[in-house]
This record gives C-alpha cells, sequence and structure tokens, in this order.
C-alpha cells in the first residue's frame, strides 16, 4: 500500500515527463474538445491543473497558485482561442443558414465542413505539441522552470484570441450580448 502511494506521488510529481499522461491529454483534448465540446477541454485542463496543485503542495498558496497557473498558461490560452474561434464559426454558420443546426446531431453536421473540425483540431495538436517539445526540453534540462518560448507562445496566443473576441461585435453581424450565448452554447457538456 505504501509503495503504491509513493508510486502514485512520483507520477503526480513527473506528469509532465511522462508518456502515461501526455497521450491520453492530447488526444481526449482534442478528440472531445472537436467531437463533442469545449467542456471536456476544459474538464481536462482543471484535471491537468489539479495535478499541478497537488505536485507542489508543500508551497505557499500563493506560489503554489503562480505555478498551477503557469504550467497551465497554454492550456488556458488554447482554451481561449477555441472559445474566440467557436464566436466566429458560429457567427459564419449562422449567416451562411446553418444556424438552425447548432442543436444536437445538427451541432456536430454543421461543423463537418473540414476547415472548422481542421482549424480547431490543429489549435488543439499544436499545444500538445508543444507538450512534446516541454518533455524533451525537460530531458535535457535538470530545470523546473517552463520554457520562456513556450510562456511568451502562450501570452500571445492569449492576448490575440481575446482581442479577436473583444472586436467581434465590430468586424462580425453579432451584438456584444449574443457572445455568451454562443460561448455557453459550446460549453454544453453533450451537443
Amino acid at each position: 500500500m505504501i509503495r503504491e502511494r509513493r508510486s502514485v506521488k512520483r507520477w503526480i510529481q513527473e506528469h509532465d515527463d511522462r508518456w502515461s499522461f501526455i497521450l491520453p491529454y492530447v488526444l481526449l483534448s482534442v478528440v472531445l474538445s472537436v467531437a463533442i465540446s469545449l467542456f471536456w477541454l476544459a474538464a481536462l485542463i482543471l484535471l491537468h491543473a489539479t495535478l499541478e496543485w497537488t505536485r507542489h503542495k508543500d508551497k505557499q498558496f500563493g506560489r503554489r497558485l503562480i505555478h498551477c497557473l503557469a504550467r497551465t498558461q497554454l492550456d488556458w490560452a488554447l482554451l481561449t482561442a477555441a472559445i474566440c474561434m467557436e464566436v466566429y464559426f458560429e457567427t459564419v454558420a449562422g449567416l451562411a443558414g446553418a444556424g438552425q443546426f447548432t442543436r444536437g446531431l445538427g451541432r456536430v453536421l454543421a461543423r463537418v465542413p473540414g476547415w472548422q473540425v481542421a482549424l480547431r483540431a490543429i489549435l488543439l495538436s499544436s499545444d500538445d505539441a508543444l507538450q512534446l517539445v516541454r518533455l524533451k526540453k525537460s530531458r535535457e534540462t535538470e530545470s523546473d522552470s517552463e520554457p520562456v518560448r513556450l510562456e511568451k507562445v502562450a501570452t500571445l496566443i492569449f492576448v490575440i484570441a481575446v482581442v479577436l473576441l473583444i472586436l467581434a461585435p465590430l468586424i462580425l453581424p453579432i451584438h456584444a450580448g449574443d457572445i455568451p450565448g454562443i460561448v455557453r452554447n459550446a460549453f454544453r457538456p453533450l451537443p
């Protein structure tokens, strides 16, 4: 029993460097968010954040929170970008007359015109590719800090997505009040 606990603790400490975490995280984040909804991507990110929180339980609350957010910064940035894409895609689909089909199974069918699914999958897969880069970097160095380049990429993705969300009512023929409804629909746990 004690040996199993140590093994679980060690896995939590090293989860970012383990294929047993990276592969399921990558596959589930892409498949669940593209095929079902962004709710499941957010759930996976929260699971990752929980692992990070548990990993650094010996730190004070503030430092623990900062470290947890830093380790999941790219995840949150890509979720924000996916929300931005959802707002733009839903609006374009609505203009094309596909707005009525965005309920239930029709929601999946409205996304089948490959470009939307492909863009979201590419965006989410970029997180996965960066996870692999992170894994390679961590094996090359003994440092516990994230590569600065990944933090800059995450910040850039986040800022661009937020700016596009803010500008959406000026760029698209929607009202600012329509955006929360689109986001709510994107986060439905089931289509």
